[in-house]
C-alpha cells in the first residue's frame, strides 16, 4: 500500500492503528458576519479542512464553497448558518447545540439527524454546539469530521463571533476529547 493510500485509509478507518489523536487544545478563531463584516475577513468555518493533521480554517464564502458553518447576523440575533441554508448548496453540514460545558462535552452526535442542517441556530455566549463537516470531497467514501464549538463571545463593530473548537480528525470520530483519543 502506497504511503497516500495508507494515510487516506487511515483518516477514514475504524483500525485504531490508523486513529489520529484528538488535539490536546481547542483552537480559537473568530468569523465576521456575513452580510457585514469586512471584505477579506472570514464569515465561515472549513471543518473538514481538519481531518487528518490538518486544522479547521476560517474562510471567506465568497471565495471558496468549501466550508461548513458561516456566521450571521438576523433581527433574531447571532446565528450560525449550516449550508442548507442558502439556496443551491447542498444540505450536508450541521450544527445543533448540546448541554454542558465546553470541557464536560467528550463526544458529540454521531447521528445525522440530530444535526440542525437547513435552518439558523441561535448563538449564545457561553453555550456549546456540536458540528457535523459536510462529506470531505477529496475522498470518495462519505467522512464527516465532528468537532464541539465553545462560543466565547459575540460582539464588536463590525459584530463578530469568537470561539473555540476541538474537533476528532479522523472520519466519523465523534470523541472530542483529548484524553480519551
Amino acid at each position: 500500500m502506497g504511503a497516500l493510500t495508507a494515510l487516506i485509509v487511515g483518516a477514514c478507518s475504524d483500525d485504531p492503528t490508523f486513529q489520529f489523536p484528538v488535539p490536546e487544545e481547542p483552537l480559537e478563531s473568530d468569523l465576521f458576519d456575513l452580510a457585514t463584516g469586512p471584505v477579506g475577513e472570514p464569515s465561515a468555518l472549513d471543518v473538514v479542512s481538519g481531518r487528518g493533521n490538518g486544522l479547521p480554517r476560517p474562510v471567506r464564502v465568497e471565495q471558496s464553497e468549501q466550508w461548513d458553518i458561516a456566521f450571521g447576523m438576523s433581527d433574531q440575533g447571532a446565528e450560525w448558518l449550516p449550508r442548507g441554508v442558502f439556496e443551491g448548496l447542498p444540505i450536508s453540514s450541521g450544527i445543533v447545540q448540546v448541554p454542558g460545558t465546553f470541557e464536560s462535552v467528550t463526544n458529540v452526535p454521531g447521528n445525522s439527524e440530530e444535526y440542525i442542517d437547513d435552518e439558523p441556530v441561535p448563538i449564545e455566549v457561553g453555550a456549546v454546539y456540536a458540528v457535523r463537516s459536510r462529506a470531505d470531497p477529496v475522498l470518495s467514501l462519505p467522512c464527516h469530521i465532528f468537532g464541539k464549538i465553545g462560543v466565547l463571545s459575540v460582539a464588536g463593530n463590525p459584530v463578530r463571533v469568537q470561539f473555540e473548537i476541538l474537533w476528532n480528525p479522523n472520519c466519523g470520530g465523534t470523541n472530542v476529547s483529548s484524553s480519551g483519543s
